[in-house]
């Protein structure tokens, strides 16, 4: 794959971040989101984005709650990945890297989701992704 794309840094971090975050869930793990999975490779590129911060990330492209799938259209896909890094960055940087782990080991079956271990913002991150719930700022 990464000799057809002729070495691209970007491409091949994008990827293999893909392929390490698919191997972390593993198979029996709940369906991971596009805004995750896009979200955390954008976000682990050597290249930094303009991403939104605090309440401008809900008012920009589709609600978290519908971002299980990457758009079809060429026109929202950028948009759509900048909200998912964005969405990333600010996990990580509101409840820190252990609990953006958690919520990867709740994805993988390892975390039951009320089970204490997590912590209660991420819970509901994940419950959109379930059917419940609200997401809060990501609307």
């Amino acid at each position: 794959m990464f000799v057809a794309i002729g070495y691209q840094t970007t491409i091949i971090v994008d990827e293999a971040t893909h392929m390490l975050l698919d191997q972390a869930i593993g198979s029996a793990a709940l369906p991971l989101p596009a805004w995750l999975d896009e979200g955390f490779a954008n976000y682990k590129m050597p290249t930094n984005s303009k991403r939104f911060s605090g309440s401008s990330i809900s008012s920009q492209g589709l609600p978290l709650r519908v971002m299980t799938r990457v758009p079809k259209s060429p026109r929202t896909i950028a948009t759509f990945d900048q909200k998912a890094e964005s969405i990333v960055d600010y996990l990580i940087k509101e409840y820190g890297a252990d609990s953006f782990r958690q919520l990867i080991a709740q994805l993988a079956g390892e975390l039951a989701i009320d089970d204490g271990h997590a912590v209660a913002p991420l819970e509901t991150v994940l419950a959109v992704h379930v059917g419940q719930g609200s997401s809060g700022p990501f609307d």
